[in-house]
């Protein structure tokens, strides 16, 4: 297996809690040269993702609208945008690396390489960008991919078992 951040193959997979209670999964269930299928088990969900030179798009945040979600060869300070429609108000999580550290513990487990993505939710109307005052961090361990998530919310999704073949 290559050094990704968000390794791909089929049959993958990886659960969650949520802080609510309950848990949820992503699965990898289809490869293809360019592109894979993930579905989470939060009302049997699918995403078509294409693969471009270590670039993830998805259209995950709205259907058929693809845009880039993780870009594995990151480095601090990059940053890139995903902009999508949510209830018919346009939509912009705007992205940003914020360290690529040794370690992270989470839920008593040692993770390494864990890169920290924060995405800060806004919106354009008539052309203004206005803040929704949202930020969600997002943990990614190498060769194991997304560990945990977190936000400004108080979300709490931490990674309780995965497979990665």
């Amino acid at each position: 297996m290559a050094d990704t951040y968000y390794p791909i193959q089929k049959g993958n997979f990886w659960k969650y809690n949520l802080k609510t209670g309950g848990s949820f999964t992503n699965e990898i269930t289809e490869c293809g040269a360019d592109y894979y299928i993930a579905t989470c088990s939060t009302g049997n969900q699918t995403s078509k993702v294409k693969l471009e030179n270590g670039t993830h798009f998805s259209d995950s945040f709205e259907a058929g609208n693809f845009q880039p979600t993780f870009i594995d060869n990151s480095k601090v300070g990059d940053t890139w945008e995903i902009k999508y429609k949510a209830n018919g108000i346009d939509s912009i999580l705007k992205m940003n690396v914020i360290e690529i550290a040794a370690s992270k513990e989470i839920e008593g487990k040692v993770f390494n390489d864990v890169m920290l993505i924060e995405g800060e939710s806004v919106f354009s109307m008539n052309g203004n960008i206005i803040p929704s005052g949202m930020k969600t961090q997002y943990y990614y361990a190498k060769n194991i991919g997304a560990v945990l998530t977190t936000s400004s919310l108080g979300d709490y999704m931490p990674i309780v078992e995965y497979q990665i073949n």
